[in-house]
């Protein structure tokens, strides 16, 4: 009401902007990582418009991840130059993020604690790891209210997800080959739910692959732990994601909890209201395009006919996994008037 547009308007525009922001703000940490605007677009394209999407198109919430590359692409600048108006973006998106699905709300703190982990040298150095995590932990107290609300009205309602539902609602072997509806140039598979699509497509796993390749055979392993590397956590931070998101299991033999680390999870506050574990593929979609990104600019030839021989190949690729069907739409209900 406030721009002059209707709920429906506004939903379109909320859509459209969630892969548009997502694109563009993954553009910016791949560039930032890379120092490539072609790696940069590479990362964007991967994340603002991956296959997994077209299974969410339904979940609006799901689809609004813009904010979690921009929070990433703040705490990387500020690590390098330590001004703050970069604590002061990534609050703004860690809260936006956290506002904008409740999932991302649990999920997202999961990577950032993995990133302070990596990135920062708690030995040598602690002051920027320290500054973001009260950065962190301060703008997380804004979101206080809003938690003590839902959760009064959680535990009124009795609303909670039993183990069940999340086992229905978790990840499968076969989830990571099961193609959505909408994409055009794959033939769809079948699954439980709508949250089983967890296909990432051949062309970002491909780059995965060739990154990994590299850093074991180039003798780059050790040098990239050393280093803290970017090219190591991304595709790590990626399979963990992947992993989580085959949900709890229903043994409480230690091995099994160990090989389903989401139940681990379940004993955190706010884990026993979310049912669909298989979500964290979106965060897994993050850091495999980020991943992608950083693998293509370093197996880049140095040839220019050949860097742009292997881009075409690789937009050739992220185009086949990526472009769905014309949307399949519906009239509207009519105003209900009083």
């Amino acid at each position: 009401k406030l721009v002059g547009v209707n709920p429906i308007a506004a939903y379109n525009v909320a859509l459209i902007l969630s892969s548009w922001l997502s694109g563009l703000f993954a553009f910016l940490l791949g560039r930032k990582l890379t120092g490539s605007s072609a790696a940069g677009v590479l990362a964007g394209v991967a994340f603002g418009f991956a296959p997994y999407r077209a299974s969410q198109l339904s979940h609006l919430q799901v689809l609004t991840a813009q904010w979690m590359p921009l929070a990433l692409f703040a705490m990387h600048t500020y690590l390098d130059d330590r001004r703050r108006r970069w604590l002061v973006l990534f609050a703004a998106a860690w809260l936006l993020q956290a506002l904008s699905n409740g999932y991302y709300l649990l999920f997202f703190p999961m990577l950032i604690v993995l990133w302070l982990a990596w990135f920062i040298d708690w030995r040598r150095d602690v002051r920027p790891g320290l500054a973001l995590g009260l950065t962190f932990v301060g703008s997380s107290l804004l979101l206080v209210p809003t938690l003590l609300k839902y959760r009064e009205v959680h535990a009124a309602l009795g609303l909670e997800r039993s183990l069940d539902e999340m086992q229905m609602f978790s990840a499968r072997i076969g989830s990571f080959v099961q193609k959505a509806y909408l994409l055009k140039y794959w033939t769809p598979s079948e699954a439980m739910t709508q949250e089983g699509f967890l296909f990432p497509g051949v062309t970002v796993p491909a780059l995965l692959l060739a990154g990994a390749v590299g850093l074991l055979l180039g003798g780059n392993l050790r040098p990239a732990i050393r280093r803290r590397s970017a090219a190591l956590f991304y595709p790590a931070a990626a399979v963990i994601f992947w992993w989580l998101c085959f949900g709890p299991t229903d043994s409480h033999a230690i091995g099994d909890v160990l090989s389903r680390p989401y139940s681990l999870l379940t004993w955190l506050p706010g884990f026993s209201g979310l049912r669909v574990p298989a979500r964290f593929a979106m965060m897994a979609t993050l850091c495999a395009a980020v991943a992608a990104a950083i693998a293509a600019a370093r197996l880049a030839p140095r040839a220019l006919w050949s860097r742009v021989a292997l881009g075409l190949v690789i937009a050739a690729g992220l185009r086949v996994d990526s472009w769905i069907r014309p949307m399949p739409l519906s009239a509207p209900p009519a105003r209900v008037v009083l």
